[in-house]
């Protein structure tokens, strides 16, 4: 913009600027609104790395998700021999306690994506939060 405005106050001199002068100034602004639309056209995008590192985390997380499922419908198949009561219990707070940490993970594939594109993400969430009510 600083470079249109000198543009307009040359121009507006008593004794204008040359052609060549007039040329310059002109190129200059245009290579200066090319190089912000290639730094502007970047933005919001997934870095690969970022996206490749958050893809290991989700699917580290499925696995672990994975084995909490096989052991809540080892604890309620019919067929399952009978476990006691305190078994009961300790599997219950093994699967409580990875249902926390998967909580946490989920907020930070959130942050994750947080860093990419903050408003992306804060829209999502907050039409997430209109979908469920709350």
């Amino acid at each position: 913009m600083a470079i249109i405005f000198l543009l307009a106050f040359l121009s507006g001199a008593e004794r204008p600027p040359s052609r060549s002068t007039n040329l310059l100034i002109s190129v200059v602004a245009v290579s200066c609104q090319f190089a912000a639309g290639l730094v502007f056209s970047g933005s919001g995008r997934a870095n690969p790395a970022h996206v490749q590192a958050s893809t290991r985390r989700m699917a580290a997380f499925a696995r672990q998700v994975a084995v909490s499922r096989q052991l809540a419908e080892t604890s309620y198949e019919q067929d399952a021999p009978k476990i006691s009561a305190a078994q009961y219990r300790s599997r219950m707070g093994i699967l409580s306690s990875a249902l926390s940490r998967y909580e946490e993970d989920a907020l930070g594939f959130i942050d994750d994506w947080r860093l990419v594109n903050k408003a992306a993400v804060d829209q999502a969430i907050e039409q997430t939060s209109e979908q469920s009510g709350g």
